[in-house]
This record gives structure tokens, sequence and C-alpha cells, in this order.
């Protein structure tokens, strides 16, 4: 498993460290202060500010991609994590009202 946060990179040798054990996931004191402000940790709907703050931060995708995955008993698998960050990605677009990128 990793010592590094999963959504700064800091190493996490010294830092206090958060881990998600089912997903595999880390996170350092201030990102995970970072998340719990800006309401990255629900995981039921997510509000269109929260989306468009969201959308800006692909690490933060990332994390919430493998705990939809988590909560669905699926860590890791069948769907690959690109391909969940692809429904979220949707999700998050359809949510502000826009389509996704090319």
């Amino acid at each position: 498993l990793s010592n590094t946060c999963g959504i700064c990179s800091k190493d996490l040798v010294s830092d206090r460290k958060l881990e998600c054990t089912v997903c595999g996931f880390y996170l350092c004191s201030a990102c995970d202060r970072k998340g719990l402000f800006r309401g990255y940790y629900s995981l039921g709907s997510i509000a269109a500010p929260t989306a468009r703050q969201l959308l800006q931060e692909p690490s933060w995708i990332a994390y919430k991609a493998q705990r939809y995955l988590a909560a669905a008993g699926k860590p890791g698998g069948p769907l690959s994590l690109d391909v969940w960050q692809g429904k979220l990605a949707v999700r998050l677009y359809g949510d502000l009202g826009q389509d996704l990128p090319c």
C-alpha cells in the first residue's frame, strides 16, 4: 500500500494519515480537512457548486471513484477505475448541465 497522500502526493511518514482500508486510499490531515469542508466525502447527490469545484481537482475525482466502488462492494473491480471515473464524470457534468469534453 502507498505511503503517500492520494490527493497531494505528500509523504505520510511523519504526518497523521487517514486511510480507507476497503479502497486502499490514503489522505494526509490537510487534504482530509479540505475534503470535509468542501463536501467531497458525500456519497449521495452532488450539489452543482460542489460538482463545479470537484471538476477542477482530478485527484478528488479519483478518490470519489474509489469510494463509490468500495461502497458498492466492488473495490478494485470488476469495473476498472477508468470506467468508473467515466461514469462519475458523466454524472458530474450532467449535474452541471454541461456536455462532456471531447
